[in-house]
């Protein structure tokens, strides 16, 4: 099964021109229909947010991050750090 890729996806720089030319989504609509690509104002809308936050589909991560992506594993017997440590100085302070 492939994974999901929106149609929308070629047309994202028309979109994103669009808006900052300050056209409504509407517009934008009938922009995508004069090119022959049929949505609606609500899709344009949700695919805008998200590629705007996300600009590639869970699991679609650009090439070039995958090949400079370091793996880092950690040690099997690592102790965190404790926030706050007791010596047998300190009791003298409890006492």
């Amino acid at each position: 099964m492939k994974p999901f890729h929106s149609k929308l996806n070629p047309h994202y720089d028309l979109i994103k021109s669009l808006r900052r030319h300050r056209k409504t989504w509407q517009e934008i609509v009938d922009a995508l229909a004069a090119i022959g690509m049929k949505t609606g104002q609500s899709a344009v809308l949700e695919f805008y947010k998200r590629h705007s936050k996300r600009p590639h589909p869970i699991g679609w991560e650009d090439e070039n991050i995958k090949e400079n992506a370091v793996a880092v594993k950690p040690t099997p017997n690592q102790k965190k750090n404790p926030r706050f440590t007791f010596s047998k100085e300190d009791s003298d302070i409890l006492e």
